[in-house]
């Protein structure tokens, strides 16, 4: 099992952005990752990092739960969230790819002892055919 406390995630509607024509002229193509989502990336790599450890990846498939403090009153939609937490904990290699994830639980916490968002990833068995 992990468990990690992270900066509060960005929305998967600034994670990305569509190549300019110039970038396009340079081989660039597709939707590149936004300066914010790096700069969200490397902050969240630094915890994950530090409570990593030098653990092994958990194996899959995988149950991930994600506990998001709101930051504020503002109306936000809570599946904007998990796709920069899935693939970061892939990158740093907490899990081993983001299609073995068997089971994802989320929700808002009002109030928490933490501020951003809790994660937790759990190895879980398949049932025997």
């Amino acid at each position: 099992m992990f468990e990690v406390t992270l900066p509060y995630p960005i929305s998967v509607n600034a994670a990305y952005r569509n190549a300019s024509r110039v970038e396009v002229a340079r081989g660039t193509r597709g939707r590149i990752k936004t300066r914010a989502y790096m700069t969200w990336q490397r902050a969240a790599g630094w915890d994950i990092q530090a409570a990593l450890r030098d653990l092994p990846p958990v194996p899959g498939p995988v149950k991930v739960t994600i506990e998001v403090v709101r930051p504020d009153r503002r109306r936000r939609d809570l599946d904007n969230l998990p796709k920069a937490i899935l693939d970061t904990l892939v990158d740093l290699r907490v899990m081993e790819d983001d299609r073995h994830v068997d089971e994802l639980n989320m929700r808002w916490l009002d109030e928490a002892e933490f501020k951003g968002c809790r994660v937790t990833v759990e190895s879980i068995e398949r049932a025997a055919a």
